[in-house]
């Protein structure tokens, strides 16, 4: 999975030998191009770290692959996607937003 953060676009390719890959033939994994006003702010994944300008591309395979999160924006409002590969789930919340203890 490849995010261009500066063109706004989360693109899928895949590889049969992990050396080569090209984008994805089936419509629904495509990818996407975000709507205007719209700007992926951040990645982030262990072994990734931060990246904030340029692309970050993310390997998932059949068995898996590492926790990610996505920083959306678009104009002063936020949401974070997360993803966790041990639940297969990805949450959408408001990273501005505390989260109480009680």
């Amino acid at each position: 999975m490849r995010f261009d953060l500066k063109g706004a676009a989360i693109t899928v390719e895949s590889s049969a030998d992990g050396v080569e890959y090209a984008p994805v033939a089936e419509a629904v994994s495509r990818g996407l191009k975000l709507r205007r006003g719209v700007e992926i702010d951040e990645v982030s994944a262990p072994g990734l770290g931060k990246v904030r300008r340029g692309e970050a591309a993310i390997a998932l395979s059949p068995t898996g692959g590492p926790p990610f999160e996505v920083t959306l924006v678009s104009g002063k409002r936020k949401a974070l996607v997360s993803y966790n590969p041990f639940t297969g789930r990805a949450s959408v919340t408001d990273p501005d937003k505390k989260v109480s203890d009680g």
